[in-house]
C-alpha cells in the first residue's frame, strides 16, 4: 500500500479526515512514550479519555513531511500488544485538533488508527519504557 500523497496536508486540516473517502496511509516514523498528568486530560477533554498514565507521541510521515501527533490513550493497547511500532505503515482513520493552552500550538490527536503490515506480537521495544 502506498503512502497518501499530501497526507500531512490533510492531517493538518481540522476536517481532513472527512475530506476524501480514501484512507490516509502514513509511515509511523517514530513512537515515543511519555508519562502524563492530569493537565493532559484537562486540555484535551474527551479526545483523550483517562485510560492509564502513559501517552504516546507519534511522528507520522507522508514521505515528504513529518508531524508529531498524540495517540489517544484509548489506543495505547496497540502499543502494549506490539501491534504498533516505529517504521511501519498505518492508516489514520480519525483525528482531532486541539490548541495547547500553554503554548497555543495546535496539536493533532489520532483517535482511530489501523496498523498495516504488522510487525508481529510481543512486548513493545524496551526503549519505549
Amino acid at each position: 500500500m502506498a503512502l497518501t500523497h499530501d497526507g500531512l496536508t490533510r492531517l493538518l486540516e481540522p476536517e481532513g479526515w472527512r475530506a476524501a473517502p480514501q484512507p490516509l496511509v502514513m509511515q509511523l516514523a517514530r513512537l515515543r512514550r511519555f508519562i502524563v498528568d492530569e493537565t493532559l486530560y484537562l486540555t484535551t477533554g474527551p479526545m483523550m479519555p483517562r485510560a492509564c498514565d502513559d501517552a504516546f507521541e507519534l511522528t507520522l510521515s507522508d514521505g515528504s513531511w513529518m508531524k508529531r501527533c498524540v495517540l489517544s490513550t484509548i489506543l495505547n493497547e496497540l502499543v502494549y500488544r506490539g501491534d504498533l511500532r516505529a517504521l511501519q505503515l498505518v492508516r489514520v482513520d480519525c483525528f482531532h485538533h486541539y490548541a495547547d493552552e500553554l503554548t497555543g500550538d495546535e496539536r493533532v490527536v489520532v483517535t482511530a488508527l489501523t496498523p498495516l503490515a504488522p510487525l508481529g506480537g510481543g512486548p513493545p521495544p524496551a526503549e519505549l519504557f
